[in-house]
């Protein structure tokens, strides 16, 4: 288990999200996080983003079934409607304007 994951409320983050339904992880990495999460619950159909190419080739080595990876820039992804978002590790990574722009786009998702 890497640092990034022993530091998160994995337990605490599994009992606070819904319990189905279609949930992004904007900025997954190389998407241990999701992973865990789908497998937690496989009502759960989490799809994982990030830029990082390198990154989504490593989660879509260790995917589940209910566990997607899609290599997109989340300021400019599609996002569909859905029942949660998952930001563990990311907005610190952009301006905050580009953080108030993505917030207000998925907050309509949601």
């Amino acid at each position: 288990m890497n640092l990034r994951l022993a530091m998160l409320p994995i337990v605490r983050m599994t009992n606070s999200l819904p319990q189905q339904g279609l949930m992004y992880e904007v900025g997954c990495g190389a998407g241990a996080l999701a992973k865990i999460l789908s497998e937690n619950n496989p009502k759960r159909n989490i799809i994982g983003i990030d830029l990082d190419h390198q990154k989504i080739r490593v989660a879509q080595k260790i995917k589940s079934k209910n566990c997607t990876y899609i290599e997109a820039n989340a300021l400019t992804f599609n996002f569909e409607r859905c029942n949660g978002v998952i930001f563990s590790d990311f907005l610190h990574h952009i301006s905050y304007v580009n953080q108030d722009k993505l917030l207000q786009k998925i907050s309509y998702k949601v």
